[in-house]
C-alpha cells in the first residue's frame, strides 16, 4: 500500500498547484478513504473471523461502516 500513498501525495500536490481543490472534491474523498483504510479495530475483525469460521452468522449484522 506504500506505493499508493506516493500516488496520493503526488496527485494532491498536482491538484493544489493547479488550484483545482474545489473541482476535485470527489477524487479527494476517495483519497481520504484510502488513507484511513488500514485503521480499524483488528480485535473486533478477528472476532468476526472466528465466528465466521465456526459458521456463526451473527457477525454479519454487527459490521459498522466507518
Amino acid at each position: 500500500m506504500q506505493g499508493y500513498f506516493w500516488h496520493i501525495e503526488t496527485r494532491l500536490l498536482e491538484i493544489i498547484v493547479d488550484d483545482e481543490l474545489e473541482y476535485r472534491s470527489e477524487e479527494i474523498e476517495k483519497f481520504k478513504y484510502w488513507l484511513k483504510a488500514d485503521k480499524f479495530d483488528r480485535n473486533r475483525a478477528n472476532g468476526w473471523l472466528m465466528q465466521y469460521s465456526q459458521g456463526i452468522d451473527d457477525w454479519m449484522w454487527k459490521i459498522e461502516e466507518v
